[in-house]
């Protein structure tokens, strides 16, 4: 996980460390397994359910659901376009600063929910 964080900020590297903290406090019956990658960050249970990209100025979380499986009152989804959507991904939404923490986690529980 650490080469994820080449040329990011303190703030990014903290932000991301209590999502990954609030991640795991999502865990039930259920393992949550944490499987990072090159270019991303995959939290699974018996299949993915978020897929966290760390950049400069965000962590964007892509999510296999479509946006209107979720309850999103503060519509803090993105609705990923088809040219972008990857394999399973239909939405991303993006942490950019710790004041979205709960909204972001809140999004993320309901696709934690869908998996197991």
């Amino acid at each position: 996980i650490e080469d994820q964080f080449n040329g990011k900020s303190d703030d990014i590297k903290k932000m991301f460390l209590e999502l990954q903290e609030r991640i795991f406090l999502l865990e039930s019956d259920q393992k949550i397994e944490e499987n990072p990658r090159k270019l991303y960050i995959a939290y699974r249970t018996t299949k993915n359910f978020a897929y966290v990209h760390i950049q400069s100025k965000a962590i964007k979380i892509h999510l296999p659901m479509k946006k209107e499986e979720f309850d999103d009152p503060k519509n803090i989804i993105i609705e990923l376009s088809k040219w972008v959507q990857l394999r399973w991904t239909y939405c991303e939404v993006a942490l950019k600063s710790f004041d979205d923490l709960n909204d972001v986690v809140h999004i993320i529980k309901q696709s934690y929910l869908q998996s197991i």
